[in-house]
């Protein structure tokens, strides 16, 4: 009897162990899948985020992509828009000319100087633009009469456009201009000789 107790006692205790390890196996098995749960989660996650900064990055390319179109387009309008200005102020019967006003200590205008002119200004002044350009108007013209300099400073100070005829003794010639502000201190002379008309006109008031 003593030793069939002891047989199932023993039986007992190995059973106990299995069960331990049965236990222990299942408990390292749990926390293997939880693991794995956990790293899928993670890896899901992971994954969100490549997608979501690719689609991020692929819309950056894009608005990179149409905002390079678009100043190329721009670009391209600009570059189109210089040639018509350059067309028109090459060609103009008119001429023109951009100046900047010079004045004395006081704020008096005294002179101006030669920035930008056109084809057109040589052939109706007979001056040359090369001789001319960053020179002042009393260096090239040293008669040049103060009413010139006075009309041209109050546009250049005031702002007010002006339309006005007048003769230039150096040059010889009358002339009909049209001039305005395009910048502070800086004025703009579109202009045509009217010699020939102011002589025909002289003529008519000798012969009446």
């Amino acid at each position: 009897v003593v030793e069939h107790l002891a047989l199932r006692d023993e039986a007992g205790q190995e059973g106990d162990r299995q069960q331990g390890q049965s236990d222990e196996r299942q408990g390292h098995d749990q926390q293997a899948e939880e693991r794995l749960r956990n790293s899928a989660a993670e890896l899901q996650a992971a994954n969100a985020e490549l997608r979501d900064a690719r689609r991020a990055a692929l819309n950056v390319m894009d608005d990179a992509v149409a905002a390079h179109r678009q100043a190329e387009r721009v670009s391209a309008e600009l570059r189109e828009s210089e040639q018509r200005y350059r067309t028109l102020f090459d060609n103009m019967n008119e001429g023109f000319a951009v100046h900047e006003l010079l004045v004395d200590a006081t704020g008096r205008p005294h002179d101006y100087r030669f920035l930008v002119l056109n084809p057109a200004f040589e052939q109706l002044t007979g001056l040359k633009r090369a001789e001319i350009l960053g020179r002042t108007a009393r260096e090239v013209l040293p008669g040049l009469e103060p009413a010139w300099i006075e009309t041209f400073g109050r546009v250049a100070l005031g702002g007010a456009p002006v339309h006005f005829e007048d003769y230039s003794a150096d040059l010889d010639r009358h002339y009909e201009v049209f001039a305005y502000r395009p910048a502070t201190m800086q004025f703009a002379a579109v202009f045509l000789d009217v010699t020939a008309r102011k002589q025909a006109e002289a003529v008519l008031r000798r012969s009446r």
